[in-house]
């Protein structure tokens, strides 16, 4: 039997009211769907779709790579 289920989860925005992916790592402010990889230094989440050798391909993010994260094309959060 099959069954459905409705999680909430909380959702960021950037200081602009752009959706973002966290607003503080380093307290934990982030989606439950990031993850990290390279020794943590590459952000990326379970729903994105691209991959290479086997690892998703990384979250890009604002301000040349130092801002806030772009959820991927595939985040169902901020899906429009």
């Amino acid at each position: 039997m099959k069954k459905t289920k409705t999680l909430e989860v909380e959702v960021y925005e950037n200081p602009d009211g752009e959706p973002t992916c966290g607003s503080d790592f380093r307290t934990g402010d982030v989606c439950q769907f990031i993850l990290s990889q390279r020794y943590g230094t590459e952000y990326t989440c379970v729903f994105a779709a691209n991959e290479v050798r086997g690892m998703k391909m990384p979250l890009s993010a604002t301000d040349n790579g130092m801002g806030y994260l772009i959820p991927c094309k595939e985040c169902p959060l901020h899906n429009k």
